[in-house]
């Protein structure tokens, strides 16, 4: 299901953002911002059924929304 969360590019409020996956039998594969895919363990990391993006991967982006798609099996 799709979600929305706000991060904050003021370097000193910008925090990793950590999204809880419901898998229902399926498998997480990776995350893409439009056609590119994220680096595990770079961009982001994946620890049981967390998903966090990291603070340095987003302040990359650029002011405004940025589209994240979470692939599974």
């Amino acid at each position: 299901s799709t979600s929305t969360t706000a991060f904050d590019k003021n370097v000193t409020k910008q925090a990793d953002l950590a999204v809880t996956l419901t898998l229902n039998g399926n498998t997480f594969s990776g995350i893409k911002n439009g056609t590119t895919a994220l680096t595990a363990g770079i961009d982001y990391t994946v620890a049981g059924n967390i998903v966090t993006v990291k603070k340095e991967y987003l302040a990359k982006q650029a002011v405004g929304t940025t589209n994240l798609t979470f692939d599974f099996s």
